[in-house]
């Protein structure tokens, strides 16, 4: 054995102590949570990290759903027929078969004085009708949102669908922009006139529920002419400003009938009246005399008809909130617009305008 001298480095091997019996921070006790912690990290992220998405979206919160018509829409089926002046000797014995009494003898006689000639058809259509519109063919429908169908560079028949909300007006457009555009109307049995600058021959279409699946359609004809400008409208206590062109609206002159499904309005001009209004809604702009137009609306879909539906309810009154156990003085006044707060009166149970 070697003998321990004064320098440490000489001593004994056996005399050091060991090193591996201490405890150090992988064998001393905290090892044990800390492993613990990082094994049950590992194991999280493998089973949240690399498992798969099982669950199904919903199929009700898909973005692209089908779209649904509204509860007051309502589509119509529009047919606009150019024929010449040999085929207008089909429409004669094709007129006697339309039935005019639906409309009111006093608007028939505005219209007829001012070249309009209407009425209503149930079924099939006249044969001469029929053959003036060439239903034995097919016809490209028209729903591209334009409003002006220019029948010079269309096709002699052209088939459109228009859709509408019952009260929100449409237009159908009759004629071309025409650079001059003279009119004679009757109007209070007096002959009136005038030249439209930039002139267009346009339908007002409104539409509104009747009972039975059927609607109220309503066709009133205006002149718009000049160049847009901006105008200003009141409605429900809104201004709007839209952006429109000037127009001559001959509400007198309107149509108004019921549509049920199957039932067709016609519309026409007659011949023997130059220069009138009908003439000019009806009839090309360089060949007044040598071409016409027909008008075609058919009912083609309408949103069906609830039995339950209320269509007006009663305002509320003073006895109507007593019917539901409310003291008549509590029943709040509108507030009026020059109002900038309100102040309870607790004691008289009403409120105070600042």
């Amino acid at each position: 054995m070697l003998r321990a001298s004064g320098n440490p480095r000489q001593q004994d091997c056996r005399a050091r102590p060991d090193r591996r019996a201490q405890p150090t921070w992988r064998t001393g006790p905290s090892f044990g949570w800390i492993s613990s912690a990082l094994l049950c990290g590992v194991v999280l992220a493998v089973d949240s990290g690399c498992s798969r998405w099982a669950r199904k979206p919903d199929a009700g919160v898909q973005l692209l759903r089908p779209a649904v018509a509204a509860d007051d829409s309502v589509t119509l089926e529009v047919f606009f027929a150019r024929f010449t002046a040999a085929e207008e000797a089909l429409l004669d014995p094709a007129w006697n078969e339309v039935d005019e009494q639906p409309i009111p003898v006093p608007v028939r006689q505005r219209l007829t004085q001012n070249g309009f000639r209407t009425g209503l058809v149930s079924g099939n259509l006249p044969v001469g009708m029929a053959r003036v519109l060439k239903l034995d063919e097919q016809h490209p429908v028209r729903n591209d949102g334009r409003q002006t169908v220019d029948l010079q560079s269309e096709p002699t028949v052209c088939r459109r669908l228009l859709q509408l909300r019952h009260g929100q007006p449409g237009y159908l457009a009759k004629s071309e922009v025409r650079d001059s555009l003279p009119v004679l109307w009757y109007q209070d049995d007096q002959l009136q006139g005038r030249t439209f600058v930039q002139g267009q021959c346009m339908f007002a279409v409104t539409t509104s529920r009747r009972a039975g699946g059927g609607i109220a359609l309503e066709l009133i004809p205006e002149l718009h002419y000049g160049q847009a400008t901006q105008q200003y409208s009141g409605e429900h206590g809104v201004l709007r400003i839209q952006f429109a062109r000037p127009k001559q609206v001959f509400a007198d002159l309107g149509i108004r009938v019921d549509l049920v499904p199957g039932q067709m309005l016609v519309v026409g001009g007659y011949p023997d009246r130059p220069g009138s209004l009908g003439q000019q809604f009806f009839s090309a702009a360089r060949t007044l005399n040598q071409e016409r137009k027909l008008l075609v609306v058919r009912l083609l879909h309408t949103a069906p008809d609830d039995p339950f539906r209320v269509e007006d309810e009663p305002p509320t009154t003073a006895r109507h909130a007593t019917s539901r156990r409310e003291p008549a003085a509590f029943v709040r006044p509108p507030i009026p617009l020059y109002c900038v707060g309100l102040v309870t009166d607790h004691r008289r149970g009403v409120n105070r305008c600042l």
